[in-house]
């Protein structure tokens, strides 16, 4: 969380989430922005004990339902495999849908070394938070490791802090950015709520106009991830093209490197929309950000946590914290208001 805030995300608001009041990211942020939750059986927390943490978000319901009021855009970000995002993201995730808000959850899935016990938890935390959710982003802390070789687990952290970030950039730059070519929002409120599986990324390619800067785009954007999402299952395809100045030759390379893609990876008859934005801080560079939805089911995810968790137990069990939260530590990040000329209002 402290990661996203010291980015200045425009026109987004915060509100952290804890079961514990010695969370050293609370001294970031006002107390309108936090929401310590407390199910009362415990001095000591909840440790790592999700039900205590879906019990004391029952119990804070209403004051759940006050934060995200006329909230039209939510993102909830939550690690898992402890207390606070595994049992309690899916309550805030429930909520949210009878206020109608559009919701994106992110879960940010355990290391594949990690304790059984761990792995178990944060597959059922998955799997609620899915069912609960508009859209389900899952960031996988082992793809991290895979894609960057030789990482540390600290910078690995950081990684995944910085992909949440790029997810909700990409999503902010279709609202808010001025556009030559713009993409309703309800286009993407129906890739969103049609679909219960999302990948969103993007890419930059460097360099005046040409069609290989373009090309390098849509690939890196493609290629340079560690969301888990089965391409094949594509329905809607939304590309935003973000340039000083974009050309229609650039386009269609881009529209055809993407489409020919999906269609390598098996997918068939889905939709795309494509809209082109301002963005001259870019200067001569040309950036491409995706938004896919598919039908995926959760089944692909458990399947492959649960062979995890059959597996010959380990004996290291670091917890993979999330935005620098201690144990069991997750946050929420949203948008919201009242119209969508600035749809970012309410907290959470």
């Amino acid at each position: 969380m402290d990661f996203l805030k010291h980015r200045q995300l425009q026109d987004i608001s915060y509100l952290l989430v804890t079961t514990k009041t010695g969370n050293n990211t609370l001294r970031f942020f006002n107390p309108s922005q936090t929401m310590l939750l407390d199910d009362k059986s415990s001095e000591s927390g909840f440790e790592l004990n999700p039900i205590q943490a879906e019990r004391a978000a029952l119990l804070a319901e209403q004051d759940i339902k006050k934060q995200l009021v006329d909230t039209k855009l939510l993102f909830i970000l939550a690690g898992m495999g402890g207390a606070t995002g595994t049992g309690a993201s899916h309550i805030f995730a429930k909520v949210a849908k009878t206020l109608k808000s559009l919701t994106i959850a992110i879960a940010i899935q355990p290391f594949d070394f990690e304790d059984s016990k761990r792995l178990s938890r944060a597959s059922e935390g998955i799997k609620k938070l899915q069912e609960n959710s508009d859209a389900l982003i899952v960031v996988s802390n082992s793809k991290i490791a895979e894609l960057y070789n030789g990482i540390s687990i600290s910078d690995s952290f950081t990684k995944a802090n910085q992909i949440i970030f790029d997810i909700i950039q990409t999503i902010i730059d279709l609202i808010s950015k001025q556009a030559f070519v713009e993409i309703d929002f309800s286009i993407l409120r129906k890739a969103i709520r049609n679909h219960k599986k999302l990948f969103i990324n993007s890419g930059l390619g460097f360099g005046k106009q040409n069609g290989q800067r373009a090309k390098r785009a849509a690939q890196q954007a493609l290629i340079d991830s560690v969301i888990d999402f089965d391409f094949k299952l594509t329905k809607q395809v939304i590309i935003i093209i973000s340039a000083k100045n974009s050309y229609s030759e650039e386009k269609r390379e881009i529209i055809n490197t993407i489409v020919q893609f999906l269609e390598s990876k098996g997918a068939r008859n889905f939709e795309y929309s494509c809209g082109i934005y301002l963005a001259p801080e870019l200067d001569e560079n040309i950036k491409v950000g995706l938004i896919i939805s598919g039908d995926e089911s959760h089944l692909t995810l458990t399947s492959q946590i649960n062979h995890k968790i059959q597996e010959e137990p380990r004996t290291f069990n670091k917890h993979s914290n999330y935005l620098e939260f201690e144990d069991d530590q997750d946050a929420q990040a949203s948008q919201g208001g009242d119209d969508l000329s600035n749809p970012f209002g309410a907290d959470f």
